[in-house]
């Protein structure tokens, strides 16, 4: 019931790829920084997917690297802690 909750990258669908690429990271990172407070986005990238089974550029892979900003001597984004990063598909409906 939160309609404004998430990234909206669906609305890119039919969207030229060089420029639906910057947009979708503009998304997910607005969406990451808005919606998930405990982090800071080191980098986002998106990469279309090109292989043998699907439509060159049908999927996107969107990787998504991170640190936390709670660390063991309290808040705020410790450049000493690891980063963390998930590659997430999005698919064409």
């Amino acid at each position: 019931m939160r309609p404004t909750f998430g990234a909206d990258v669906l609305r890119y669908i039919d969207a030229p790829i060089n420029s639906a690429i910057p947009a979708i990271v503009r998304e997910v990172t607005e969406a990451i920084t808005r919606w998930e407070p405990r982090v800071t986005v080191v980098s986002i990238s998106a990469m279309p997917v090109l292989g043998e089974d699907t439509q060159a550029g049908a999927h996107l892979d969107v990787a998504v690297t991170w640190r936390l900003k709670l660390t063991a001597l309290g808040p705020g984004a410790s450049p000493f802690a690891p980063a963390q990063s998930i590659v997430i598909a999005i698919a064409t409906p």
